[in-house]
Formats: structure tokens, sequence, C-alpha cells
């Protein structure tokens, strides 16, 4: 598994994947997910630096999605990994390199929202030092419970 992560290529969203390729990608790490193309073409469009996608050799198999807000904090809008390649420390990868642009941005307050029931979600951003919330928040109004989690910089 070492030799994947010694394999993989960070590249941004933008020309370097379809909108049809990404869906496929973000199907298989969401069977259930919500998000339409048209939700991931305007985070390419405001966010193409931020926009990121993991590839083994040619293949997509993860991303990551970083947003800012008015006041410049950061917000990791969507992370996926696909199921094939879960386990082996690309969610990390992806996470650190968003963390580290986010800074050049000068966020130094990192946000995400996490379902409850995601405890692999969740002990990953912990493992990479966001502080995840107790408090149950209907963030998106939608029934479905979240955390918010939020990293600092010590910068």
């Amino acid at each position: 598994m070492k030799e994947i992560k010694n394999n993989i290529s960070i590249l941004p969203a933008v020309n370097n994947i379809s909108l049809n390729e990404f869906l496929i990608l973000y199907k298989d790490a969401f069977p259930n997910g919500h998000l339409s193309k048209y939700s991931f073409k305007q985070y390419m469009d405001l966010f193409p630096a931020l926009f990121l996608i993991a590839k083994l050799e040619t293949k997509p198999i993860a991303y990551i999605i970083g947003g800012l807000s008015n006041n410049n904090d950061g917000w990791i809008l969507s992370i996926g990994v696909s199921q094939n390649y879960r386990g082996v420390g690309i969610g990390k990868i992806l996470l650190l390199e968003i963390i580290n642009r986010l800074k050049k941005y000068h966020s130094n307050k990192i946000f995400l929202t996490v379902s409850i029931e995601n405890t692999t979600a969740i002990n990953l951003f912990q493992n990479v030092g966001f502080y995840i919330g107790k408090n149950k928040t209907n963030y998106y109004e939608d029934g479905i419970l979240k955390y918010l989690g939020v990293y600092k910089s010590q910068e």
C-alpha cells in the first residue's frame, strides 16, 4: 500500500479531470451523494486552486474541495476517496495539502462539517489537528446531524 502513496499525483481538478469523470469518482466515494454536476462546476470556477484530485497514474482516486469565506476563514467543503483506495493515507495527504494551501491565503481557521456517524472521517480530521465539537447541528437544514470541526493554525 505504501507504493500507492508514493505514486499519487495531487493536481488541480481544472484541466485534469472532466466533470463527467469527476462525477464517477464522486459516486464511487459517495454512492448516495447528493451534490450535482453543477455544484462541482461552480467549485471549479470559484476555487480552482483549492479543488484538488489525487491520481494514481492516470486514474482519479480521490478529491478534496476547499473554499474561503468572506472573512478569510478556510473551509473543507468536501473530501472523498474511492472505495478501493481507502485506508492507505490518501485522505490525510489531501487534507494536509489543502491546509497548506489555505494557510497561503492567510486562513487562520479552517472549518468543516462531518456526519456524526462517519467515525472514520472524524478520526482522520482529528488526526491532522481538527477539533471536532460535540454539539450536533442540523447545519444544512436537511435533518442529517453533523459535527462542526475547526483547525486553528499555529503560525
